[in-house]
């Protein structure tokens, strides 16, 4: 299932500090938790090599989504 938003020409420009605050702190603990998760189950890897599978498995969309879908609907 996709979903698409327009979103106005200017809408970083007014938006930048939320999606920096969610983007940058949220996702890095997201991706340490999600790092946590596979080292306690997936027994024998290194820490370095968990970061870099919970890098590709840390949820993104939400964040993104839950930004520009709310402030849509708020306006």
């Amino acid at each position: 299932m996709f979903a698409g938003i327009e979103l106005p020409a200017a809408y970083l420009k007014k938006e930048a500090l939320s999606l920096f605050i969610l983007l940058l702190p949220i996702m890095t603990i997201a991706w340490f938790v999600s790092a946590g998760f596979i080292l306690l189950f997936v027994k024998g890897l290194t820490f370095l090599e968990a970061l870099a599978i919970s890098a590709c498995i840390t949820p993104t969309d939400p964040i993104l989504a839950n930004t520009s879908a709310f402030r849509s609907r708020v306006h």
